[in-house]
């Protein structure tokens, strides 16, 4: 049997502390977090105040200091975010649904998922992302 390199005597000490991925660096100089890009899991993602059909999806932007929401529109309608508070424990975004409000509009009847930014003052981290909805006629 041959030996394992890196093995025996002048192996050294083995930690086993565990080791966190530092940033990488992003085209044009940003350092990226680890988790950017990544869909916000579901424990940390709090979609009750969503109607039952709309989306509950949301990701970390690449550059880590932002969000990409999945919101709905259709028809006339559009589609936007508005970030309403950010505190220690919790991140509270507004997707608004504006439509027409003349009543005379014709609207075409397909429904969109888009994908909206929001810019946080920092990453959200373990912070837990609050979604609500409303709807506004202009």
């Amino acid at each position: 049997m041959r030996p394992t390199a890196g093995a025996g005597p002048s192996a050294g000490p083995v930690s086993s502390a565990p080791v966190k991925p530092s940033p990488t660096e992003e085209p044009g100089g940003s350092a990226a977090q680890p988790d950017a890009g990544h869909e916000i899991p579901q424990r940390q993602l709090d979609a009750s105040a969503l109607p039952a059909d709309y989306p509950r999806k949301a990701k970390r932007n690449k550059a880590g200091d932002g969000l990409l929401i999945t919101a709905q529109e259709g028809g006339c309608g559009k589609a936007s975010a508005e970030l309403v508070r950010q505190t220690g424990s919790e991140v509270v975004v507004l997707l608004v649904h504006t439509v027409p409000q003349d009543g005379t509009t014709m609207c075409t009847m397909d429904i969109r998922y888009p994908e909206l930014p929001v810019k946080l003052a920092q990453s959200l981290g373990e912070r837990t992302l609050v979604l609500k909805a409303e709807e506004r006629q202009e």
